[in-house]
């Protein structure tokens, strides 16, 4: 059965604002990442690897990314062309920072969804 324009309309409405949920979620994610600490084993591992300067820029970073991603889902519901761009970047970047603040991998998956999902939408941005 064939949607008719109106139906496919709907939907890609509410595709977008589904979407929009989840880089607001992720945004979120970060920022409450941010507030709770390391897993000791993990903070220990991240130690030997890299300075205590760099977690804590990559905490920094990390916090600052989650607040351009809440900014971000307004856009994504409107279908910016920019804001997907930037959410994009965002989402590759926030796997970085994860990773070397904490070695927060279960973080890092939802970024990953988030790009999934931002690349499988990429067409409905204007």
């Amino acid at each position: 059965m064939a949607l008719n324009n109106r139906g496919q309309n709907k939907f890609r409405g509410i595709g977008n604002f589904l979407l929009s949920l989840v880089v607001l979620g992720s945004g979120l994610v970060n920022l409450f990442s941010v507030l709770s600490p390391a897993l000791p084993e993990r903070a220990a591992i991240l130690h030997e690897i890299f300075p205590l300067v760099f977690i804590h820029l990559s905490r920094f970073l990390t916090l600052l990314t989650g607040f351009a991603l809440v900014a971000l889902s307004l856009n994504i519901y409107k279908r910016k062309k920019r804001a997907f761009q930037i959410t994009l970047m965002l989402s590759f970047l926030s796997i970085f920072f994860y990773l070397t603040k904490g070695l927060d991998y279960e973080e890092a998956v939802l970024s990953v969804v988030l790009i999934v999902l931002l690349l499988l939408s990429r067409k409905t941005f204007t």
